[in-house]
């Protein structure tokens, strides 16, 4: 019985040792956890989280000129129903100059996603790339984000960190959807996609959470491709 009891809790810390690191708030036994499925593959399927689907059509392509003019776009069409019913039309955009040991980007990566729902409330989601200071003239890329819907704003911020890892990631693993301050929902964007929403949130707080998640975890741009 024992032996039984070990291996079951190294396999509850296998698992969490590849997933997000998640701030305190919404690693608590009471947040809502959802795998977020149907995201890999071709350029159309459904995504599904929860009680609701995203059926999607997306795009990527990448242009480059003379080996050193690297143009990436891309674009995606969503239509989410289920406990959430909203369409998303998005698209995604960069440049850069150079080779693979040095490159300058002429177009930080942008992106942004219309987002409308059945009774014709709008809004948008949008993610950047943005210059931040490390130290002196040093400065790391990173992303930064939001979301305006039905008159409210939430932040995404960018997770580069992964439980068990003592490095973070070049690139972010997943964002954190905060209201007015307050971490209420994280969305894990790796190899294992998931849905982490703190409990007793505002519904309509929740539906921003589950559209974001379908969107992030499910629009393709070159770090998913590469």
């Amino acid at each position: 019985m024992r032996v039984l009891i070990l291996l079951a809790a190294l396999g509850v810390a296998g698992c969490a040792a590849h997933t997000m690191q998640l701030p305190p708030s919404l690693a608590a036994a009471s947040s809502i956890v959802r795998d977020i499925t149907g995201t890999q593959g071709s350029i159309a399927g459904a995504a599904r989280v929860g009680d609701s689907v995203g059926r999607y059509q997306r795009s990527f392509v990448r242009v480059t000129v003379l080996e050193a003019d690297r143009r990436d776009a891309g674009s995606m069409t969503m239509a989410i129903s289920g406990a959430v019913a909203m369409q998303a039309d998005c698209r995604l955009s960069e440049r850069s100059i150079g080779g693979n040991t040095l490159q300058i980007r002429v177009t930080p990566f942008q992106m942004s996603c219309d987002l409308i729902n059945n009774q014709g409330v709008s809004g948008q989601l949008e993610l950047f790339e943005i210059a931040e200071p490390v130290a002196g003239p040093i400065v790391r890329t990173t992303r930064a984000g939001g979301i305006r819907y039905g008159g409210k704003t939430f932040d995404l911020l960018p997770n580069y960190r992964m439980n068990g890892q003592d490095v973070s990631h070049a690139t972010p693993v997943g964002y954190i959807l905060m209201d007015a301050g307050s971490e209420i929902a994280a969305i894990e964007t790796d190899t294992s996609p998931r849905l982490i929403v703190r409990d007793n949130i505002e519904v309509e707080s929740e539906e921003i959470a589950v559209a974001a998640a379908l969107i992030l975890t499910t629009f393709w741009d070159k770090r998913t491709m590469q």
